[in-house]
């Protein structure tokens, strides 16, 4: 395997560990935004 190869793998594996590493917060952030929102338009609809 050519040296520039072996870099280029590891660059791509190491954006693949940060981006997989910083989806997790960002994935439970939309989770709690719909969670609210839906709360939201729960409350307003009842009153």
């Amino acid at each position: 395997m050519p040296c520039w190869l072996g870099r280029c793998v590891s660059a791509v594996t190491k954006c693949m560990l940060i981006e997989s590493f910083g989806f997790i917060p960002l994935f439970w952030l939309f989770q709690l935004l719909a969670f609210v929102s839906l709360i939201y338009t729960a409350v307003k609809h009842r009153k």
